[in-house]
Formats: C-alpha cells, structure tokens, sequence
C-alpha cells in the first residue's frame, strides 16, 4: 500500500455530506500517521466532478492543512478532468496519438516494403494496445475524439502499397480488422459479462440493475 494512491470520494449535496468527507479524510490521516504512511498534503487535491460546481463550497482539510481545488488528476485509465471528458487523455499518453504515428514511421522505415500479413503483425502488437487502451474506463464519446483515433487506423492501412488503391472499409477486410469504435464495444461487452459473472473485482450491484426473471439459463 501506498500513501500517494489514496482516493476518497463522496457526493455532496448537503452540510452533512460536508462533514462526512472530512471525517473520512480525518480518518485517512490519522491512519497514515499510525502507520508512517504519511501524506504530502501539498500533493493532495480535491477535484469536483460533473456539477460539484452546483454543490456546497467546502473547504477540506488533511491534519492541518488546506486541501486546494485540481483541474487534472491521474486516475484508473488515465487523467480525470471535473467534466469527465476524454479530451485530456486523447491529446496524451495513454491515447497520445503522436506517439502512434511515430510508432508507424518506424514500422514504415523498418519495413520499407510491408505486405498485409506484417503490418497487422506489427500494428496489432504496438499500436493498437496504446490506442485501446483501458478503453472500456476511458471510452470516447464524442464525435471528434472518435474520429481523431480512428484516423491512426486509416493511417496505418495505407502503409500497405497493394491496398493503396482501396477505400478505408476494403483495406480494414483485406488486414482482417475492424474499426476502432466497434472493436470498444466489444471490449465494454466483455468487461460487462465478466461484472455480472462476479469475475471482476468491480460492485455490480452499484453498476448495473439486473431483472428478477432468467431466460434459459441466461443473465
């Protein structure tokens, strides 16, 4: 365990709540005195997410020191911004796009005459993780920031010189891939079934709100 990777959370919406948060902060710190775990509040941020702009101000305190307000902190899959929006993590690493197509310059410069068979190789293996990835807690969803990794993918299949003379959609079945969007889904499909099987360590009970009846034998 890890001091730094210490996250409390809690929605406010009354003075209560307010309390509540600072007892459970008070609660991490003394822990963390006990155990020499100690906290470097000036590290420590409180960030309010979606419309904590509406909530009650608060003004949270770690031992005796002023927790101050973040606009970006690190989190599970990448940066967290108050909106939620992608944006951040799309324009860097985990999902900087620069670094993809540096990554196909060097396949390309590596390899000046790829055929199908050792671009699907070499783009599967270095590429794609970094574009998928925790894909399923860092989905995008608008538009542009669909199409601003997507068009990595149109990029690569051209690298291709017998498939140059074909639209995206054909040089995709001739690579034997799909498009990224379609490829998210089936990976928010797979997290889903392992939730509601109990093979994730995930609250489904917090996540999803299943029906009383069965159909033969399925969720």
């Amino acid at each position: 365990m890890f001091a730094n990777e210490a996250k409390l959370m809690r929605r406010i919406k009354t003075e209560e709540d307010i309390k509540q948060l600072q007892d459970g902060l008070d609660k991490l710190n003394k822990l963390s005195n006990k155990w020499l775990l100690k906290f470097n509040s000036s590290k420590c941020k409180v960030m309010k997410l979606d419309d904590g702009s509406r909530s009650p101000n608060t003004r949270n305190k770690l031992g005796d020191d002023v927790l101050h307000e973040s606009d970006r902190e690190t989190g599970p899959g990448g940066d967290i911004t108050p909106n939620l929006s992608p944006e951040a993590n799309i324009k860097k690493r985990p999902h900087h796009t620069s670094v993809t197509y540096t990554r196909l310059a060097n396949i390309r410069t590596a390899l000046r005459n790829l055929c199908k068979e050792s671009l699907r190789t070499f783009y599967t293996t270095y590429v794609t993780p970094i574009l998928e990835y925790a894909a399923p807690a860092r989905s995008p969803y608008l538009v542009k920031h669909k199409t601003k990794l997507e068009k990595v993918q149109r990029y690569a299949t051209r690298l291709v010189p017998e498939l140059r003379g074909m639209n995206y959609e054909e040089r995709l079945l001739e690579l034997q891939l799909t498009i990224l969007q379609d490829r998210r889904v089936r990976e928010d499909m797979i997290t889903t079934y392992k939730i509601l099987k109990g093979t994730d360590r995930a609250d489904k009970e917090r996540l999803f709100k299943t029906g009383g009846t069965r159909t033969r034998g399925h969720l």
